[in-house]
């Protein structure tokens, strides 16, 4: 049996997903709202790569892959800077503008609606397709990480780890949800 779980972390690869507002907020709100503190991609893929076990191998990124909301001014500009750093940024659409606000009489407060969470439903998609994917081509899945504290990530991460596939998450210290948090295989 330990041969077979050493053989398994020679061979570990990792698929990271990143939900790019959840990063920045966490920025803002830890940095008292700064908006010139960036956050630091490079160190955190270095943190990712790093060996499990003492003496194991580096972890192989084979899939790296951030999720914005589509804005004109600035999406080329995120996808070329975070593109230095080996991300790939999808730009999620958002609705057009007649469907976005939506007044929500049971408690009184406007919202996004279904808009609000279309950059996590696009990462929570492109996660399935990499799974389904990497079973259609009889390819082991490794590690899949998931850069969030939002807690609408839970149920995926539920399903993921009921599949025997091991998830981390990294995420703001005190703004990860702690469903999240419990059911990550490393938090």
């Amino acid at each position: 049996m330990s041969a077979q779980i050493d053989s398994d972390l020679q061979e570990e690869t990792v698929a990271v997903f990143m939900d790019l507002p959840n990063i920045d907020g966490a920025r803002l709100r830890e940095g008292g709202g700064d908006p010139s503190i960036r956050f630091n991609y490079i160190q955190l893929l270095e943190y990712i790569r790093r060996p499990r076990v003492v003496g194991g191998p580096q972890r192989d990124i084979v899939l790296n892959k951030g999720f914005t909301r589509f804005n004109a001014e600035q999406g080329t500009n995120v996808r070329l800077w975070l593109g230095r750093f080996g991300i790939d940024v999808d730009l999620v659409e958002p609705k057009p503008p007649q469907q976005r606000m939506v007044r929500d009489d049971y408690n009184g407060r406007s919202s996004n609606g279904p808009d609000e969470n279309r950059v996590d439903m696009a990462m929570q998609n492109a996660v399935w397709l990499y799974v389904v994917n990497c079973l259609r081509a009889g390819v082991k899945i490794g590690t899949i990480v998931l850069i969030t504290g939002d807690g609408d990530f839970t149920p995926l991460v539920r399903d993921l780890r009921t599949l025997r596939i091991r998830v981390e998450v990294y995420g703001p210290r005190g703004g990860t949800a702690e469903s999240l948090r419990s059911n990550a295989s490393l938090f």
